[in-house]
């Protein structure tokens, strides 16, 4: 386990971390999200100790072991893949050596050697700490890992530095998940994964011992795999026990009932105020006014944190094109001895969400650029049907883009002239506000070079989108935005991507590319993965005897209530209303309580007014009966007035906190 007490941190003028605590218990996966910039990668950090914080500390148990993966390696890799990773196991390595070197030594003094001697307890030593460390399975686990996220036999021997940066994150990757730390602290490690490395990586970190906590955009990794999250914002950390479905719910009715206890609190302060303002200066109502004086400067004031603010667009509705969008017909594709594809035959209708799959280098990209038109093909056809009007989204984005131009000169290259006026909003929307739009294009992030093509597509009113990893660099509010304008886009789109809850929610049809032959499976990704298993676990005797075993797999979702029209949702439907119904008549009751005694407490103030006023200083025993009487009434409203202020203020409170739980 580990704990953060009291942990905070400014960057400038900025609260990146305010006086927050946490604590994570064995064998918790945690995904950290929130929006960018907000300190996610800055908390793995200081949980790393690699950030030191203004005040607080982190605490584990002593001998404890972490391991972190950044987001980004900047030190080159020096050796073979396979080399890389053996570093990892340099004790056991070192303990091997010296198991050899003390076997050299008991084979050349073999004559001379006694039970009891010095050299034959030291190779046991040796052996059993060599024992210990799983050495003679250091080989395997390399092995393992590698093979799962991706890396061939092949690869093993090759130079780190002859890969891509992405396959050296991989390899990094592979360094922290071999050291097998207690704690685990991984930053966007699916960025550069395929589809079934992802696959691995979920499955070898749901099976983790120790604890993991990562930060990932992958809404679909993050709803397999974690069981918890935390949402680091405004210098907060807010816990949710659920995975990322239901966080997303949680977080919505979070924030309505927050802004509902707000209003309500400032509704309240208001009145109060209202009655101090219009009596503060009436001698008679002094104490009442100095009360909830007091009160006001007792109250907890409720904070609202400010919206983040969310992309905002649209893929202009289309005109209807043809029902035949794409048709390719014994199409080849080769790079030298390399045949991509060969006699591919493939037809894509109108309205079609089309998602190709398959591991790195089958060939996806190069079918969606050949599509595209910016991909020459060796010989066959590929012809788009009438009307069709395609638009082409890069995974290399400077392809779509002048560097040297600013955001607002490459917007109005595609910008029709009677909508320049509005440009500066439409950025707006795409997140580019103020001096945004003048930033050079070669100085942005992926993220707003992402957005800004995005932003460059709306003009262009296609009806097929031929989309290459579309949200890679794309936060999650912003994956979910685009997500929902694809639903409601109703041209074609063929989509490659690694995200899969956007291919759960918007494919109709999965096309698997392999060994240049496509594969076509009807339905979304969970679809696909469903046929898939089916024909993994299918009996090879004949099919009259083959049994049909449902291995669909189990996807955490949403918990859905019954339909509102059943039976069963009319009659939850009919008791939320009684239950609204009953907390507004214990409101109507408090109110009504809380008027009595608002009546009640001016008429006692207005009462011992009076008889202060009358009634003598000294206390004079020959005093009449009358005053005697006066005096005794005086005592007891002196008395009753504090309980009277007492269950005022408890009906207030008791009223705040029914209206808080209202409608909840």
């Amino acid at each position: 386990m580990f704990a953060l007490n009291n942990i905070s941190l400014r960057f400038v003028d900025r609260k990146i971390l305010d006086n927050v605590s946490w604590h994570v218990s064995d064998g918790e996966r945690v995904g950290v999200v929130g929006a960018n910039g907000s300190g996610k990668s800055t908390l793995l950090k200081i949980i790393a100790g690699l950030q030191e914080p203004d005040s607080g500390c982190v605490e584990s148990p002593k001998n404890s072991t972490f391991g972190y993966l950044p987001q980004q390696i900047y030190e080159a890799l020096r050796l073979t893949v396979w080399d890389e990773a053996m570093e990892v196991f340099a004790d056991v390595i070192e303990l091997r050596h010296e198991m050899q070197r003390l076997e050299h030594e008991i084979t050349a003094a073999a004559d001379e050697i006694e039970d009891g001697d010095s050299l034959l307890e030291r190779y046991g030593a040796v052996q059993h700490r060599f024992e210990q460390l799983d050495g003679f399975e250091v080989e395997s686990k390399v092995g393992t890992v590698l093979h799962g996220l991706g890396f061939q036999k092949s690869d093993f021997h090759r130079p780190s530095a002859e890969f891509s940066g992405g396959w050296q994150m991989r390899i990094a990757l592979a360094k922290v998940l071999l050291q097998q730390p207690d704690i685990l602290l991984l930053d966007e490690p699916t960025n550069y994964l395929d589809l079934e490395a992802r696959q691995w990586l979920e499955q070898y970190l749901i099976d983790y011992e120790g604890i993991v906590v990562i930060v990932s955009h992958d809404r679909y990794f993050l709803d397999k795999m974690v069981t918890r999250l935390v949402e680091v914002g405004f210098g907060k950390l807010e816990h949710y026990a659920c995975n990322y479905s239901k966080y997303e719910v949680e977080r919505v009715e979070r924030r309505e009932l927050l802004e509902k206890k707000y209003r309500h609190q400032q509704e309240h302060i208001a009145h109060v105020q209202a009655f101090i303002d219009k009596f503060r200066y009436k001698a008679s109502k002094a104490s009442s006014v100095q009360s909830r004086v007091k009160y006001l400067e007792k109250i907890e004031l409720i904070e609202l944190p400010p919206e983040t603010k969310k992309l905002r667009f649209e893929f202009p509705q289309p005109e209807r094109g043809g029902k035949e969008v794409v048709s390719i017909k014994n199409l080849k594709k080769a790079y030298g001895d390399n045949t991509v594809f060969e006699n591919l035959d493939l037809t894509i209708g109108r309205n079609e969400r089309v998602c190709l799959v398959g591991v790195n280098g089958a060939g996806k990209t190069t079918l969606l650029k050949m599509i595209a038109g910016v991909e020459p093909f060796d010989t066959g056809e590929i012809k788009l049907g009438h009307n069709i009007k395609l638009d082409y989204f890069s995974q290399d984005q400077d392809t779509d883009l002048t560097p040297d131009a600013t955001v607002l000169e490459e917007m109005e290259s595609v910008t029709p002239i009677e909508m320049i006026s509005r440009l500066r909003g439409i950025l707006g929307n795409f997140l580019f506000s103020g001096d945004d739009v003048l930033k050079r294009v070669k100085v942005l992030s992926g993220g707003e070079r992402a957005r800004l093509v995005l932003a460059k597509m709306m003009f262009r009113r296609a009806n097929l989108l031929v989309l290459d990893e579309p949200t890679n660099h794309l936060d999650i509010a912003a994956k979910q935005v685009f997500e929902d304008t694809l639903h409601r886009y109703t041209g074609t789109v063929i989509l490659v991507s690694h995200d899969r809850r956007l291919m759960n929610n918007v494919a109709t049809r999965i096309l698997e590319v392999e060994n240049g032959e496509i594969t076509e499976y009807l339905g979304n990704y969970d679809d696909y993965l469903y046929r898939k298993r089916q024909e993994e676990t299918r009996p090879t005797e004949p099919r009259a005897q083959a049994v049909d075993v449902d291995v669909r797999p189990t996807i955490p979702q949403v918990e859905e209530g019954p339909h509102p029209q059943s039976k069963e949702g009319r009659r939850l439907k009919q008791l939320a209303n009684e239950e609204k119904q009953r907390r507004e008549r214990e409101l109507a009751d408090l109110k009504d309580q809380a008027a009595e005694l608002e009546a009640e407490i001016a008429a006692t103030e207005a009462k011992l007014a009076e008889l202060k006023s009358v009634l003598p200083e000294s206390d004079d025993e020959q005093l009449s009966p009358k005053f005697r009487a006066a005096r005794q009434e005086n005592k007891r409203l002196s008395k009753r007035l504090p309980k009277l202020y007492q269950m005022w203020e408890s009906l207030l409170k008791q009223e705040h906190t029914l209206r808080g739980h209202h409608r909840r």
